[in-house]
């Protein structure tokens, strides 16, 4: 079906606007029997305005717990809430004050960025900076293992 480019007229700002045949193909490909009632801008003006309504920023519910603030995207028909929460921490091997995106657990040990990546660096880590729980578990694995060839 061959579409020729229509004039239509904004219900917004009352200028003339042409709905295109590349446009009515596309229409008519994604099934939308409607024509469009607003041109480009107003239509983008509008996204835009919808999704900023629909951004809720949450009230965080512990004193530790650190928001982010949401930025202003440069796209405006994609905008997207990039409220992360965080913790903040000392980390284990250096000392460092800092910040995690997650909540810890207290049997583990928690590192800042660098420390973090130096320990994943490192293939093997020394028993001396296993967590107090990781090591019962190691413990308790040599133990067994040392009873299964007694038994044998």
């Amino acid at each position: 079906m061959e579409f020729e480019d229509i004039s239509l007229i904004c219900k917004d700002c009352g200028t003339n606007f042409l709905f295109t045949a590349g446009e009515q193909d596309f229409y008519q490909q994604k099934g939308l029997v409607n024509q469009p009632g607003r041109c480009h801008e107003c239509r983008t003006n509008r996204r835009t305005a919808a999704a900023l309504n629909s951004i809720q920023v949450p009230v965080p519910t512990q004193p530790e717990i650190a928001q982010e603030q949401p930025t202003e995207s440069t796209t405006p028909a994609v905008i997207t809430s990039t409220v992360k929460e965080t913790t903040k921490i000392n980390c284990a091997a250096c000392g460092k004050d800092t910040t995690v995106p997650f909540r810890p657990r207290l049997s583990r040990p928690v590192y800042c960025y660098k420390c973090y990546n130096e320990m994943r660096a490192n293939t093997t880590i020394p028993p001396s900076e296993l967590a107090p729980a990781e090591k019962n578990q190691d413990e308790k694995h040599e133990e067994s293992n040392k009873e299964s060839e007694q038994v044998l």
